[in-house]
């Protein structure tokens, strides 16, 4: 019965966990891939420079540790939170994680919606959505250009309630610099480390067996056996001491991440 217990405590630990690296989570600035572990800049935080002022360190990003995301980098980003194919207008689960992709890295251009930092209110169309240059890799005169949209309303019923995502190698010439241009800038991230919840589902089994709580052998008598007693209760206690004193440490941490504590706004994972 205790293996059963631990079984099956370890295996919601390893769920927890599994789900923790397929999430995008939200801190900062910035957006962390648990399945990669590559943090991913708002795109709003980037714009006003060009690709070219860029490599040369405009705004200390690159001396911060931020570099241009690579081609499969972009592509895989999409394909995993919003779906696939590019560059065709995605219904159904895809455009309602192509709108949690968005607003959880950060808007940064909108029609008729109040969100992002560059806004139009033309037409009735309403889309929200963020775009900006990535390392291509290839040696040309352009930069790789990437941009995911989603389509909130529009009269036309094969973009309404859709999202489209495209990346384009060697596309937008590398010295434009717009309000509505950013960059997609990321550095790795340590999130090889397991949950608290996790190690406290782990834990619990071992802290509250009773054999770890027993008392001496019955089969000590005598003045002996008072001594070997006294001595072996002694230790209980100091063993039940550390294991209250780890449990009370976990929940704490627990409780401290899940206020917020350590400045993650947002968890998200895909439908």
């Amino acid at each position: 019965m205790k293996k059963n217990i631990f079984l099956i405590t370890f295996i919601i630990a390893l769920a927890f966990s599994s789900t923790s690296r397929a999430a995008l989570i939200r801190s900062g600035d910035y957006t962390i891939d648990g399945s990669t572990g590559l943090a991913w800049l708002d795109t709003s935080r980037s714009v006003g420079y060009s690709y070219d002022q860029m490599l040369l360190d405009a705004g200390g990003y690159f001396a911060a540790g931020w570099r241009y995301a690579t081609t499969l980098e972009m592509n895989g980003l999409f394909t995993r939170y919003v779906g696939y194919p590019a560059d065709q207008w995605l219904s159904g689960s895809s455009y309602s994680n192509g709108l949690s992709l968005i607003r959880t890295m950060g808007v940064l251009f909108s029609n008729n919606n109040d969100e992002g930092s560059v806004r139009r209110y033309v037409g009735v169309m309403s889309y929200i959505g963020f775009q900006g240059f990535y390392n291509d890799g290839a040696p040309s005169n352009r930069a790789g250009f990437a941009s995911v949209q989603a389509r909130i309303y529009d009269t036309d019923p094969i973009t309404n309630e859709r999202v489209l995502w495209q990346a384009y190698d060697n596309f937008l010439e590398p010295y434009r610099s717009e309000l509505y241009i950013g960059h997609f800038l990321v550095r790795s991230v340590n999130i090889s480390e397991p949950s608290s919840f996790s190690l406290l589902l782990l834990v619990l089994p071992i802290l509250f067996q009773k054999r770890y709580l027993g008392s001496a052998p019955e089969s000590v008598s005598g003045q002996l056996g008072e001594r070997y007693k006294d001595v072996y209760g002694s230790r209980q206690v100091m063993l039940l001491r550390m294991k209250l004193r780890l449990l009370f440490t976990l929940i704490a941490d627990l409780i401290h991440r899940s206020i917020g504590g350590i400045n993650h706004q947002t968890r998200w994972v895909p439908a």
